[in-house]
């Protein structure tokens, strides 16, 4: 779908490298006996600003889950993820992309074979048109950030050893507050 678009734009908040981004297709790789297994990853490395992403640029760094710092937490991971998403909305969303009906039939088409719903293709007009009515400067997304939740040790008594995330005061009071607080608006 990036592709299709002619690639999206993203801003890059920090810089950051993975070092162990894995390669399809080398998961058994033995890689000549390597303990480390290096043959099996590659080195991502983003740097700071915006960048016009391709697809699989975009997915990469989407999906990368062992950057160095901040950017190697599951929540850095999801914003990234929201990051690409909506411009992914913006791009579809132009005169350029909306009036370009061969480039609309291939997205139909590319949505049908990837996607699977219940809602039937009578309806994609429908909800094609509620989208384009949706105001920009009305929509918001947050993400539940280390302010709110921490990833405690894993333990057997107390998780059954799942990695978990319990909010940070001890109490969901304070998790339930923001959340309401921002489907109030």
């Amino acid at each position: 779908m990036v592709d299709l678009l002619g690639g999206v734009e993203v801003e890059v908040e920090r810089a950051f490298d993975d070092y162990r981004y894995p390669i399809a297709g080398k998961e058994n790789d033995l890689c000549d006996g390597d303990p480390e297994f290096n043959c099996r990853y590659e080195h991502l490395h983003f740097d700071q600003g915006e960048q016009l992403m391709d697809g699989q640029t975009a997915l990469k760094y989407v999906r990368s889950r062992n950057a160095e710092g901040e950017e190697g937490t599951d929540f850095a991971r999801s914003q990234r993820q929201q990051k690409v998403l909506l411009a992914i909305k913006k791009k579809m969303l132009t005169p350029q992309f909306i009036l370009n009906f061969p480039k609309m039939a291939k997205l139909v088409a590319l949505l049908n074979e990837n996607i699977k719903t219940d809602v039937f293709r009578d309806d994609y007009g429908g909800l094609f048109k509620i989208a384009l009515k949706i105001r920009k400067n009305k929509m918001e997304t947050a993400v539940l950030n280390d302010g709110y939740l921490i990833n405690p040790p894993t333990s057997e008594e107390k998780y059954d050893n799942q990695w978990v995330l319990v909010p940070q005061s001890g109490s969901w009071e304070e998790v339930h507050t923001y959340v309401e607080g921002l489907l109030a608006d």
